[in-house]
């Protein structure tokens, strides 16, 4: 399926560019189950966050920790996160 690379995220957006990326690694031979995708939301609204939640990712990825904390804290983030959502931060260099 294709989608425009502007625009609002959704759930299905994000699932489909994550099936792409399991398909990417399963061409290399590697175990998809293995590979850990992180959604990286560095730069992106809440919104993205929620997206990768319901497209089932359990990594989101921030850099810089006030937006961690904000993003962590909004509502709508509490309400579709599962108790296996992880928050890595990688620091600016």
């Amino acid at each position: 399926m294709s989608h425009p690379t502007t625009g609002a995220l959704s759930a299905e957006l994000v699932a489909d560019r994550l099936a792409e990326v399991r398909r990417r690694v399963a061409a290399c031979g590697a175990d998809t189950g293995a590979v850990e995708v992180v959604a990286v939301t560095k730069g992106h609204g809440v919104e993205a966050v929620t997206a990768a939640l319901g497209a089932g990712l359990h990594a989101i990825g921030e850099n810089y920790a006030e937006e961690l904390v904000a993003k962590a804290a909004d509502p709508s983030t509490v309400a579709a996160r599962s108790s296996v959502a992880r928050w890595p931060v990688w620091p600016r260099w």
